[in-house]
């Protein structure tokens, strides 16, 4: 949408007017007393949201460092950060009532023709160019109050969401667990369901109630992982569709294919040539 509007932008503008959806977490962080608070409580439990990004902070004198650490794939993307970093400025000033301006910002990605609009949402010195994508604060405007605290509603949703991040802590132990014996079962040799729970020194049907109580299966965690190697696989081009079919454990390259046409609706070579 940037490129076609010819507004590089635009997710500044969208962050800076976007009020987020209303989850726990939201909730959670208009709850806080102070905006130190709210800080502490979303990095705490922001894997509940399952972001492309991760926010953390460093104390450094009479400043507060908040960085930003992206995805790979996406997460250092210039729209990325400009989208995040827009609307938590506007968010921190809809939860302190007032602007609350940082001391500096640096940006990894290279500076722009136009910085206008940079300017006009942060109102501080930018620098761009860094490599990293970092917010400084005085450690003082981090006691700033929130007009909505409660702490009661604090209490309670911080409840609510410790249990969901312990859960979900427990999915990650296991469904990784089984995806990295997977990854290992290749080279003409088809990871199965049994050989799986037997290198976790489990029984097949414990294996299954673990992953069920995960809302996963076998199956499903096999698919995937051989589904996105052969697309990854795929889009390098190095490699001959029957050395893709021996790499993710086929015997046979028509046994590749059947499955691949299963998960993508379209063929190996279709696919590559896309």
């Amino acid at each position: 949408a940037s490129i076609r509007l010819g507004d590089p932008d635009l997710a500044l503008r969208f962050g800076s007017s976007f009020w987020g959806v209303p989850t726990i977490l939201h909730h959670l962080v208009s709850s806080c007393a102070t905006l130190g608070d709210a800080l502490d409580a979303y990095i705490e439990y922001q894997s509940i949201e399952r972001h492309s990004y991760r926010v953390s902070k460093r104390i450094d004198g009479d400043f507060v460092e908040i960085l930003y650490s992206g995805d790979p794939s996406a997460g250092d993307d210039r729209f990325v950060v400009d989208f995040v970093f827009s609307y938590f400025s506007v968010r921190v000033a809809r939860l302190a009532g007032a602007r609350v301006h940082a001391a500096s910002m640096e940006f990894s990605y290279d500076e722009p023709a136009s910085t206008a609009f940079h300017e006009r949402i942060f109102g501080c010195p930018l620098a761009f160019g860094r490599g990293r994508n970092s917010v400084r604060v005085r450690a003082e405007a981090l006691s700033t109050p929130i007009p909505s605290a409660n702490a009661e509603v604090r209490a309670l949703l911080g409840d609510r969401l410790r249990a969901l991040r312990e859960t979900m802590e427990r999915e990650r132990r296991y469904s990784a667990s089984v995806v990295e014996c997977i990854s290992r079962r290749t080279g003409g040799i088809a990871a199965s369901e049994s050989s799986v729970a037997k290198a976790l020194g489990l029984g097949v049907r414990d294996l299954q109630n673990k992953l069920r109580g995960e809302g996963t299966t076998f199956a499903s965690l096999r698919e995937n992982f051989l589904r996105e190697s052969a697309l990854r696989y795929l889009s390098e081009g190095s490699l001959e569709l029957k050395e893709i079919a021996y790499l993710l454990g086929f015997s046979e390259p028509s046994a590749f294919h059947r499955a691949f046409v299963r998960w993508t609706g379209m063929t190996p070579g279709a696919a590559r040539g896309a």
